[in-house]
């Protein structure tokens, strides 16, 4: 079956029985190199994630600016909303909400033919004006109101017109509405040859208008209805109208602050499971994590549990470490935090907690100058992921030889059993053919 001159050897089943008995165990030491190399690649992509968390939190504790936060609250959110960052002082004020910001918007006449109206079939152009700043749609000739419009929404150097167009039953009308509030931010609409008197038929539906506000007795004018700059380091956002003053009151961000404080204590729990995980050993099953006995993760736990909760030498004495803060380290390795010691911490003391952690020898710069080494895009796990990355291209390449190799062999045992199974085929000829002669009387 499958024999090449009928003696019944079938040289494909050999062949291929015999190069599985040659490839199994070259193709099982490269899946077993390739298994461990991609173990350790995800190993490190864990690890690096972890770190990078850490690195997150510690970016928002490394500036007493955003630790020390600051949160401003409008006495009636519904007149006017209010936001504030550490450059804010501690203060009251008060706000009247005189007049909103109105964003400007004009029509032209109906015309009963619908978007389809041509305005002019004479050559000419439209422009358009806001704050001294100029766009033109410089052929309008046959243009319909529809085409009109789109020119204009598609002009490179619109200035912050859009326009669009209403039905109204008895036709249709251009409207143009500036993109911003403010009388600055009005439209003036001018045109060439015929279709001026189109621009000139141009009317206004809602007049723009600025801002108007008095706060702590001073009046302010604004195009927008958001106001910054006016109170350093808050922004005020008008809402509604208010006939009365409205109060505001610029306070730290306690909550803000132990938020940040306590992601911190999170991030660098997960990286203690994360470490356990990778360097475990499970004596039941002999199963070792993918870093068992790597130096580098060993020495950089070793170095975050040491500097986390180390003096802050510039502190004052007392208040120069997480460890006042209410923090403690449990067996397990993870640090806890009692969180009503660290509440009373930042309501009295949240300059010197600001310093534990933002302080140029403080928390996060020492515990910073740890972790990004690690995770830079040429640091230390990414000098290990790239070897491994090389190992795996060169098992690659290994593998891609060893199938070559294989496929030599390959093509010799076919030659060789084919060559045997001619040789067979002449035998048995040669036999029948003597089984005959000596049959003859």
């Amino acid at each position: 079956m499958g024999g090449l001159s009928g003696t019944g050897l079938d040289v494909n089943s050999l062949v291929s029985q015999l190069m599985a008995a040659e490839r199994a165990p070259i193709m099982q030491r490269f899946s077993s190199q390739e298994s461990v190399v991609t173990t350790r690649l995800s190993a490190f992509s864990t690890l690096k994630s972890a770190v990078s968390a850490i690195s997150g939190s510690l970016t928002n504790l490394s500036s007493s600016s955003v630790l020390a936060g600051r949160i401003a609250t409008s006495a009636d959110p519904t007149v006017y909303r209010a936001s504030a960052t550490g450059e804010a002082s501690l203060a009251s004020h008060s706000v009247t909400v005189s007049n909103l910001a109105v964003a400007q918007k004009l029509a032209s006449p109906e015309y009963a033919q619908g978007s389809s109206y041509v305005p002019s079939s004479s050559p000419g152009s439209l422009t358009f004006t806001q704050n001294g700043v100029s766009f033109s749609i410089a052929d309008t000739q046959g243009k319909t109101l529809a085409e009109l419009r789109d020119a204009i929404n598609a002009a490179p150097d619109n200035t912050g017109v859009t326009a669009s167009i209403m039905n109204t039953g008895g036709g249709a009308r251009l409207i143009l509405a500036a993109d911003q509030t403010g009388l600055a931010n009005a439209i003036t609409v001018t045109g060439t040859s015929n279709i001026n008197q189109f621009a000139n038929d141009i009317t206004e539906l809602i007049p723009a208008e600025d801002a108007s506000a008095v706060i702590d007795g001073i009046p302010i004018t604004s195009s927008s209805n958001t106001l910054t700059g006016i109170i350093d380091g808050v922004t005020i956002t008008l809402l509604k109208e208010s006939a009365t003053p409205v109060g505001m009151t610029v306070s730290y961000d306690a909550v803000g602050a132990k938020d940040k404080i306590t992601k911190l204590v999170t991030d660098y729990n997960n990286f203690v499971d994360t470490a356990k995980k990778l360097r475990s050993y499970d004596t039941s099953s002999r199963a070792a994590g993918p870093l068992i006995g790597d130096s580098g993760l060993r020495n950089l736990e070793a170095a975050l549990r040491r500097e986390i909760t180390a003096v802050t030498p510039s502190a004052p004495a007392g208040m120069d470490s997480i460890l006042a803060l209410g923090f403690k380290f449990g067996n397990d390795g993870k640090l806890s935090v009692n969180e009503t010691v660290l509440a009373d911490k930042l309501a009295t003391n949240l300059d010197k907690v600001t310093q534990i952690f933002s302080a140029t020898d403080g928390v996060a710069a020492r515990l910073k100058a740890i972790v990004d080494p690690q995770i830079a895009s040429d640091g230390l796990l990414a000098v290990k992921t790239n070897t491994l990355n090389d190992r795996k291209r060169t098992i690659q390449a290994s593998k891609e030889a060893a199938e070559a190799r294989l496929a030599v062999i390959e093509k010799r045992y076919r030659a060789q059993f084919v060559a045997l199974d001619r040789m067979l085929a002449e035998m048995q000829g040669t036999s029948s053919y003597v089984s005959k002669l000596s049959a003859q009387p």
